[in-house]
C-alpha cells in the first residue's frame, strides 16, 4: 500500500543548468530541502534533475532555491548563473524511477559496479561492488569518482596499508578499499544520512567489518593513513590542505579529486609547495585527479 500511494504522489521536477563545480553545494542544498535523490547525466554534464513532492511549501521551496542559485557566482568565482526550469509530474515515483539511471559500469578490467537491485555476473576474475547509493553521491559513474577508483589500483600497496576516506558518500572508495586489502579504513563524512547508505552498501559487499564509518570532521582526525582520498571540490580541498597533508603518512599517497581541469596548478602549486610530490594527474572529460606523494622529510 505504501509503494501504491507514492506513486500517486504529485511531483515537481526541477532542472537546473549549472557549472559541475557547483554541483555538489546545490544537490546539498535540494536534499536539506526534501529531495531525494539528484541526477546528473553523462550527455549533459552541466545539468542537475530533482524531485519535489507538491505540499503547501512547495511555492516557498522554489522562491528558496532560486535565491540560493542566485549566490552561486558568489560562493564560486567564475561560475556562470545557473537556471532553474519547473515543471510538474503527476505520478510520478520519484524514489524507483531514478533507478533508470544507475546501470552496471565497467571501471577498469578488474572493477564492476552494479546497482543492489540486478543479479550480479558470474566473473572468473576482478571484483564486483554492488551499490545502492540512496540520496548519497557516488555511484561510479561520475569522473571524479571513476578517476579515484582507478588511482587506488594503481597506486603501490604496502605490506600492511591503511587508508582514510574523506567524504565518504556513499562509501564506494573506502569499499573498494577494503577489498584491495587495506587492513584498516576509517571513512568519515558530515553527512549523517551518507553514512547511513554507506554503512549499507559496505554490508551489502560484506566489507562492514573492515570500515569505520565516522560523523567526524578531518580536522577530529589525529592520526595518519598511508592512503588518503579527498573527492571533494576545489575550495574544501584548498579549505582542508594543511590536514590532509599531516593525516598522510611519511611516503604516503594523497588523492585529491573532485578537481576541473583548470584547477589543477593551482592545487599542485599549494600542496607541492608544502613538501609533497606529484605522483600523477588523471584527466576525464573537465575533471580531474591528482596523485601526490608526501615526502619522508614532512
Amino acid at each position: 500500500m505504501k509503494d501504491e500511494a507514492q506513486s500517486q504522489r504529485s511531483w515537481w521536477e526541477l532542472k537546473i543548468e549549472a557549472d559541475p563545480q557547483t554541483h555538489e553545494a546545490i544537490s546539498a542544498y535540494l536534499f536539506d530541502l526534501g529531495c531525494t535523490g539528484v541526477l546528473t547525466h553523462d550527455h549533459d554534464p552541466g545539468q542537475l534533475q530533482a524531485y519535489l513532492q507538491a505540499d503547501p511549501k512547495l511555492v516557498e521551496q522554489i522562491e528558496a532555491i532560486r535565491k540560493h542559485l542566485e549566490k552561486i557566482p558568489s560562493l564560486f568565482p567564475g561560475a556562470r548563473m545557473p537556471t532553474l526550469h519547473v515543471k510538474h509530474v503527476e505520478s510520478e515515483n520519484w524514489s524507483e524511477n531514478w533507478k533508470r539511471f544507475f546501470t552496471p559500469e565497467a571501471i577498469t578490467d578488474g572493477l564492476l559496479i552494479i546497482p543492489a537491485w540486478e543479479t550480479p555476473p558470474s566473473i572468473s576474475s576482478g571484483k564486483v561492488i554492488l551499490m545502492d547509493p540512496g540520496p548519497a553521491f557516488g555511484t561510479g559513474k561520475h569522473p571524479t569518482t571513476k578517476m579515484c577508483l582507478r588511482a587506488l589500483e594503481r597506486i603501490e600497496k604496502r605490506r600492511s596499508w591503511d587508508m582514510l576516506d574523506v567524504g565518504t558518500g556513499s562509501g564506494i572508495l573506502a569499499i573498494y578499499g577494503a577489498m584491495l586489502g587495506a587492513c584498516r579504513i576509517v571513512a568519515i563524512d558530515i553527512d549523517l544520512e551518507a553514512l547511513r547508505w554507506a554503512k549499507r552498501n559496505a554490508e551489502l559487499n560484506k566489507v562492514e567489518n573492515r570500515i569505520h564509518f565516522a560523523n567526524i570532521p578531518l580536522e577530529k582526525i589525529k592520526t595518519r593513513f598511508s592512503v588518503v582520498v579527498a573527492n571533494l571540490i576545489y575550495d574544501t580541498i584548498c579549505a582542508l590542505d594543511k590536514h590532509l597533508i599531516r593525516v598522510t603518512s611519511p611516503n604516503g599517497d594523497l588523492v585529491l579529486s573532485g578537481l576541473l581541469k583548470d584547477q589543477v596548478d593551482a592545487v599542485v602549486q599549494r600542496f607541492c609547495f608544502e613538501g609533497l610530490e606529484i605522483r600523477e594527474v588523471d584527466f576525464m572529460e573537465e575533471w580531474a585527479t591528482v596523485l601526490l606523494v608526501k615526502t619522508n622529510s614532512i
